[in-house]
């Protein structure tokens, strides 16, 4: 996932009625990078996870596991290396709630970088 270029974007609430109860753009905080940081590695993990093939003995499936395990951990840590860079600046609060109901690395994405206002 890279966000660099993802700041700012429209006021606009995009609700229909007129009425706005929260903005659609606010302030980063880094307590929203380790949420959505959480958020990304079990989406990762259990992606991961799941290219596991049934009935591995325990162990060709314990280093499965860890691989999946590591490969969750470095994308975690690789979210939270750009999401570091965004706190404090303004982010389309709709992006966010988009990425944390997502269910897969492609819609995390797609959420985080405004290409996809949907989840799965």
């Amino acid at each position: 996932v890279d966000i660099r270029d993802v700041r700012g974007g429209d006021s606009s609430s995009g609700s229909s009625g007129g009425g706005r109860t929260e903005p659609s753009s606010y302030e980063m905080t880094f307590n929203d990078c380790n949420v959505l940081a959480g958020h990304y590695y079990r989406v990762i993990l259990e992606e991961e996870s799941g290219k596991i093939p049934e009935g591995l003995k325990p162990a060709q499936r314990a280093p499965a596991e860890r691989a999946a395990r590591e490969s969750a951990q470095k994308g975690k840590d690789q979210w939270l290396d750009q999401c570091s860079g965004l706190v404090g600046t303004a982010y389309q609060r709709s992006w966010l709630t988009c990425a944390m109901k997502s269910s897969s690395v492609k819609g995390f994405t797609g959420c985080v970088t405004g290409e996809s206002a949907e989840t799965e």
